[in-house]
């Protein structure tokens, strides 16, 4: 009697610590990042899309500057931090106040929704964002990843 509860015990846990991961998986497919169409980089890998939003990689493998603009908030917000990032949004915060507090860095440049996400990047070369999955991304390119 007590093999059968014990069993179902470890099949819970199992599938209780597997949710972040499957989360995790479900959400790198609602985020796209884009860039301005000016920019000759076509793909990105997950380390230089965290290097350039935690301000340690300021250039494209090009050489090209890189600037990079943030949502200051919402789902979309939270699934490219969590995917790309590995912070919260909360340390994402904490991370640039830090930044700022010690002069390594300046507070990312944040909007309120994707449509001016959109607006800024294609109107400004060497600009990394991102949008939801159906957002209209006008004339802005989406990076593929690596």
């Amino acid at each position: 009697m007590k093999q059968p509860k014990l069993r179902l015990l470890l099949i819970g846990l199992v599938l209780l610590m597997a949710i972040p991961l499957i989360g995790s998986l479900a959400t790198a497919g609602t985020v796209k990042i884009i860039t301005n169409a000016s920019n000759s980089v076509e793909t990105v890998d997950d380390n230089l899309v965290k290097n350039i939003f935690l301000g340690k990689k300021k250039n494209w493998p090009n050489g090209d500057h890189a600037q990079f603009v943030v949502l200051s908030s919402g789902e979309t917000h939270k699934s490219f931090l969590q995917t790309y990032v590995k912070k919260s949004s909360a340390q994402f915060k904490n991370y640039w106040k830090k930044q700022v507090f010690t002069g390594k860095g300046k507070n990312p440049k944040s909007f309120a929704s994707e449509g001016e996400i959109v607006t800024y990047v294609t109107n400004t070369p060497g600009t990394i964002g991102y949008v939801s999955a159906g957002t209209d991304i006008g004339d802005a390119k989406v990076l593929s990843e690596k």
